[in-house]
This record gives C-alpha cells, sequence and structure tokens, in this order.
C-alpha cells in the first residue's frame, strides 16, 4: 500500500495532547509584538517611572506599574497634586498594552502635566519603534479622547471627566 500523503496520516495522539495542553494553557491575547514583559516595565525607569515586577494580579492578567508621581506644586482638589503613572498589562509571556495615565486634580496647573504626559508617550512611542502622530499629540495637549493607528501599533488618548474639574487622561499603547 502506498504512503498517504502529509495532509491524510494520523496525528500521534501524544502530540495531539500535547499541543491541546498548551493552546489552553495559554488563551489567545492581542500581545504586542516585541518587548518581553520585563524589559516594557523597565522602559520609563530612566525618566522616574520605576515599576513594580510583571506579575499576575487577583483578576488573572499580569501587570506592571509604577507609582503615581506627582507633578506641579500646589495641591488641587481634595489636597492631591496632578500625578503621573505608567502600566504595562497583559498575559504570562507577552503584553497587550502600554499605559500612561494622568490625573489632573489641580486644572490651574494642568499644561505642566499634559508636557509631561506628550513627553513621556514620545519617549514610549520610540522605545516601540513608532513616532506619535500629529493627530495623538494634539490630542494629549488638549486632553481630548481620540484614537490612531502608527505602524503596527494603535495609540489611543482616553479623558474621563471627574467632579469639580477634575479628570484623567490615558494614553494606551497596543
Amino acid at each position: 500500500m502506498p504512503a498517504l500523503p502529509i495532509k491524510y496520516r494520523a496525528v500521534p495522539a501524544a502530540l495531539v495532547l500535547v499541543l491541546s495542553t498548551v493552546l489552553s494553557a495559554n488563551p489567545c491575547h492581542a500581545a504586542i509584538v516585541g518587548p518581553a514583559p520585563a524589559t516594557a516595565c523597565n522602559y520609563l525607569t530612566g525618566i522616574g517611572l520605576p515599576t513594580t515586577t510583571y506579575r499576575q494580579q487577583a483578576d488573572g492578567g499580569y501587570r506592571c506599574n509604577s507609582p503615581h508621581i506627582d507633578i506641579g506644586t500646589i495641591p488641587g482638589i481634595a489636597g492631591r497634586m496632578n500625578n503621573i503613572a505608567y502600566t504595562v498589562a497583559g498575559g504570562a509571556q507577552a503584553i497587550d498594552s502600554l499605559q500612561l495615565v494622568i490625573d489632573v486634580d489641580n486644572p490651574d496647573q494642568a499644561a505642566a502635566i499634559h508636557r509631561r504626559l506628550k513627553d513621556v508617550a514620545n519617549t514610549l512611542a520610540r522605545k516601540l519603534g513608532v513616532e506619535l502622530s500629529s493627530r495623538v499629540e494634539q490630542a494629549i495637549a488638549t486632553g481630548k479622547s481620540d484614537k490612531d493607528t502608527i505602524g503596527p501599533r494603535v495609540i489611543s488618548v482616553m479623558r474621563t471627566d471627574r467632579s469639580a474639574g477634575a479628570y484623567e487622561v490615558k494614553v494606551i499603547f497596543e
């Protein structure tokens, strides 16, 4: 009897078991191609945004995050300063997103924190091998929600308003 073409040959049961175990243990993520989680977590350490260790969280996802770093000199609403933070999120072996967030609690000093967010976002973009578009830079500067695709990356700017003029702006790299 002649040999069957490859597409008709039986797959050994052990291989099926190994593949099914690997696939079920590693659900698909929309991973960012490129940096390993530990590398991405350290991207902004040199500019004052060191993060925790990348580890599994209670919700099953993995994250590392920086502390919120105060920007400005005058406390705003509820005595809090404007601040900035950095988070990397994803699965055990690959990241899904890198996020920068500013909390603007003193709108009178908003210009300084928006400039800082733009500078840090540009640094992060360069680490990922892209340049921010003028559309994204404008959204960051004005604190307006927008989104742009730059090379392989989708970069979103999202604003969430809070009480008494306070708000949050996130820049998300996916």
